[in-house]
């Protein structure tokens, strides 16, 4: 094992964001090679059991393995930072797109900040039949920030301040549910309501 993998998989409490996601454009492949077999399990066997999402790297896994599963629906309450974020996952995000479009689906994006971030304007101008995203400034400092695939698929992080690239990596924290629809659909109908009041502002 290499001093890069050593730092990720042994000493993962002292990375930074972006320590955490130079690591996984290096190795993320490599970490969560088996993560499509978990997907899997979890929908063959209709589990609904959370999973927890301890730190930035495993939040660009598991995320990843999400935007690779979903296949007509997307809602994301992201941060002011989702742009650095899905820059990382762009192959995987920009192949979600392609077969969101392909089954005449939808993405939407909300992102909690005072102005849409440039490379998802970018994204959203490339694929404007799939992709919208709207912006706003929350009156809270923390919020929870979350993503919602197929009515199924479910990331929840817990609140936390606006990152910056020197912030802890286990700053982040999260349960990921990948087959559960009940979850799903509150936080669909959350989401939904938070769009439609923007949209109508």
């Amino acid at each position: 094992m290499n001093k890069d993998k050593e730092k990720a998989t042994g000493d993962i409490m002292s990375l930074n964001i972006k320590d955490a996601r130079a690591l996984y454009v290096k190795h993320g492949k490599e970490f969560y090679a088996d993560a499509q077999h978990l997907f899997d399990f979890f929908k063959k066997s209709k589990c609904n059991e959370g999973l927890a999402n301890d730190n930035y790297l495993h939040a660009l896994g598991l995320t990843e393995l999400m935007f690779g599963n979903i296949q007509r629906s997307l809602k994301m309450l992201a941060g002011s930072g989702a742009d650095s974020f899905i820059e990382t996952l762009s192959n995987t995000f920009k192949t979600m797109l392609t077969r969101i479009r392909s089954n005449f689906g939808k993405a939407q994006i909300i992102v909690a900040g005072p102005n849409k971030p440039v490379g998802l304007s970018v994204l959203e101008d490339e694929y404007k039949d799939v992709l919208e995203v709207i912006s706003a400034q929350p009156k809270k400092a923390e919020i929870g920030h979350f993503i919602v695939g197929d009515s199924l698929i479910v990331r929840e992080e817990e609140p936390h301040k606006v990152l910056s690239e020197s912030d802890p990596a286990d700053i982040i924290r999260a349960t990921v549910y990948l087959n559960n629809p009940v979850r799903a659909k509150t936080i669909e109908e959350h989401f939904d309501s938070i769009w439609n009041f923007l949209k109508t502002r």
